[in-house]
């Protein structure tokens, strides 16, 4: 990969973050919204085709 090529990826990146209050009850929901997401980005990632980069997403939830 040239360094233009890395350039663009990485203009192409996207950085999501949230902070909000939430109810611990509500902790179990979230996680099963994340865990539908996960597996949805899989299932899209095993299917697309062509040339392809790899790219870290990340997700937690912890109070603070």
């Amino acid at each position: 990969m040239s360094a233009t090529d890395t350039h663009m990826v990485c203009a192409s990146s996207s950085i999501s973050n949230m902070t909000l209050p939430l109810n611990p009850e509500d902790l179990p929901r979230v996680r099963d919204i994340l865990k539908n997401a996960r597996k949805r980005i899989n299932v899209l990632t095993s299917r697309s085709k062509g040339d392809k980069v790899l790219f870290n997403i990340c997700t937690a939830a912890f109070p603070v």
